[in-house]
Formats: structure tokens, sequence, C-alpha cells
């Protein structure tokens, strides 16, 4: 199993037939990581859960992001959520 989040392109090389690729292969959405972690699916909890899938179930090929991107609608991420609403003052790394 792979986790990527940039694109899962070329993933297919290290885990076979046999394995599962987490991968984000779409761009556009801007919050802090742990934000755009918890949106996309990117969390110890849901990438435990594929792999647990992946061994018991057979689940194989590219995984789907939880909310939107290539596999559904773009997420937009909602006034008063994290990340919405920065200034340079208050995120640093968003002059």
């Amino acid at each position: 199993m792979s986790v990527e989040t940039g694109v899962s392109l070329g993933w297919e090389r290290w885990v076979g037939d046999e394995g599962a690729i987490i991968g984000l292969d779409h761009y556009g959405a801007s919050a802090p990581a742990g934000t755009i972690f918890e949106k996309f699916g990117f969390t110890a909890d849901r990438v435990t859960d594929v792999a647990r899938r992946v061994v018991r179930d057979g689940l194989r090929g590219r995984i789907p992001t939880v909310d939107g991107g290539h596999f559904g609608k773009h997420p937009t991420i909602g006034s008063g959520e994290a990340g919405v609403a920065r200034s340079g003052a208050s995120d640093p790394g968003h002059s």
C-alpha cells in the first residue's frame, strides 16, 4: 500500500497488482495541512482502515479521496473552518 499526498501516478510499480494507493490526483484546495489531510482522508485512522481492508478484503487499486477532487466534486472549505479567513498575522505562511 502507498500513501501519497501528491499524485498517485507511478505507485503501481511499487504496490503491484495486489496493492492499494491512497493519493491526491487534483489540486486547488488551500488550507493548513491538517485541514487538507482530514478533508481528503489522509488521517491515521483512515489509512489504517484501508490497510486492513487491503489485507482482509482484498481491496486493490486507487482509493478515492474522502471529499471531492478527481473522484467527485471539489471540496469547498466553508466560513469558520480552519484555514478560512487567514491573514499574514494569523498564519505566517500565508501573507
